[in-house]
């Protein structure tokens, strides 16, 4: 069995970035996978193209010689001396792990990413392509984080044979006046993992546990942090502040001796 951990940056690269691909790369090696740092163009017809690397392993025909392909976000790290191998998880056609407190947050946070923008993208989704998007006990669409992304071979071969155009989907989303985010990587992948002949399977939270920052309705900010012991990729999304965050802050970080409140 071949595989791959992919991650991709295009331009000039903040200094966090370089920490994840150093751990990703002595990840791989421990678990005698390849590693591939993606810097090129995408070659994409369509909208916002620097948001749909999660999309490359599908789009890229240069790496389907594999069993298994990993992408990775830039700000996610391994979990220190990491021994579990995440390809022996690979199963179904593709893989990720639940923000499962999001559809509750997005009731009352500010800004465009809403409850109500979540709720028309999926009407968008069921109104043109006959399928509803996922959604929780709440009837609230669940939120499937693209930081983290496992693909097999089928389902590689399956994403490309039925999904629709990622032009087609922002064109769709567009005409209908849904903030851009809509219309990225994530949204595009949580549109169509429910459809017919598409066996997704969800990834444990613990293979992209989130560490981020929010707003409340009221404008305060707040830090979720998801990590728990059994934590294996941390998702560093601190707010503004990542930008500024060394190689070592985001090794401490993970390591759990960074104080995200005091730096906030």
């Amino acid at each position: 069995m071949t595989s791959l951990i992919y991650q991709y940056w295009k331009g000039s690269r903040p200094e966090y970035s370089y920490a994840s691909e150093e751990a990703f790369r002595n990840y791989a090696d421990s678990i005698k996978a390849d590693y591939h740092l993606g810097n090129g163009q995408i070659n994409l017809r369509c909208l916002h193209k620097r948001y749909f690397a999660a999309l490359l392993p599908v789009l890229k025909p240069d790496f389907d010689k594999y069993d298994s392909i990993l992408y990775v976000d830039m700000d996610v790290m391994p979990a220190p001396d990491l021994k579990q191998n995440i390809f022996d998880l690979a199963e179904g056609h593709i893989m990720m792990s639940e923000e499962v407190c999001q559809p509750e947050l997005r009731t009352n946070m500010q800004g465009k990413i809403n409850s109500t923008n979540d709720i028309k993208w999926a009407n968008i989704v069921e109104q043109t392509w006959a399928k509803r998007p996922l959604e929780d006990h709440l009837k609230r669409p669940r939120v499937f984080n693209s930081g983290v992304v496992l693909y097999t071979r089928e389902g590689i071969a399956a994403i490309r044979n039925k999904f629709p155009s990622i032009l087609r989907y922002q064109i769709a989303m567009k005409l209908r006046r849904l903030p851009k985010f809509y219309s990225f990587d994530q949204n595009y992948l949580n549109a169509f993992i429910n459809l017919d002949r598409i066996d997704f399977r969800p990834l444990a939270e613990k293979w992209n546990s989130q560490l981020l920052q929010y707003f409340d309705g009221a404008g305060r900010s707040h830090i979720l942090d998801r990590r728990e012991t059994d934590t294996c990729f941390t998702h560093v999304q601190p707010g503004a502040i990542k930008k500024s965050l060394t190689q070592q802050d985001m090794k401490d970080i993970t390591l759990g001796t960074y104080d995200l409140d005091a730096n906030l």
